[in-house]
This record gives structure tokens, C-alpha cells and sequence, in this order.
């Protein structure tokens, strides 16, 4: 049985998706923190002088946006969305 946290983390999902304006704005409040310090690893680890850590999270959340939210609706469920949101932050930042 999903427990209280999963099922919130799924209806924010379904909010975002659904284009619900609050439900975007309470994402980007509980994953701000989440995207900013897997972005700032990245800038450690590679070396990234290149870009400040504000644009590449601005960039991340822009893309996450992008084709109708295409990057979102790709989870699966299988693991909490927040796993999922590392790695395709991860991925984001290094393109």
C-alpha cells in the first residue's frame, strides 16, 4: 500500500500535469531545493564555470515544462517522483 507521502507526490503530479497555476507553484516550492543542490553537484563535479547555478535551474525548470510537460508526464511511478527528478535533473544539467 502507497503511503500518505507517495499519494500526495502523485496528486501534486497530476495537478502540475493537469496545468493547475497553484499546483506549479507548490512544485517548484517542494523541488527547488532538490533541483538546486543536484545542480550545484554537478557544477562541483564537472567543474562548470560555465553556468551559474540559477540559470542552469531556471534552464531545468523550463525544460521540464517544454512539450507539454513531457519530461514530467514520462514518470513512470515506479519510484517516488523525486528519485526520478534527480536523475532527469542530472541529465538536464549536463546537457
Amino acid at each position: 500500500m502507497p503511503s500518505n507521502s507517495y499519494r500526495n507526490e502523485v496528486a501534486l503530479i497530476e495537478a502540475c500535469l493537469a496545468g493547475q497555476p497553484e499546483a506549479w507553484k507548490q512544485f517548484t516550492m517542494q523541488y527547488r531545493r532538490l533541483i538546486r543542490t543536484t545542480v550545484a553537484r554537478i557544477r562541483c563535479s564537472y567543474q562548470s564555470a560555465s553556468a551559474d547555478t540559477d540559470d542552469l535551474e531556471s534552464h531545468i525548470y523550463q525544460r521540464l515544462l517544454e512539450d507539454d510537460r513531457r519530461r514530467i508526464r514520462a514518470w513512470q511511478g515506479r519510484a517516488r517522483f523525486s528519485t526520478y527528478l534527480v536523475q532527469v535533473t542530472r541529465n538536464l544539467a549536463l546537457d
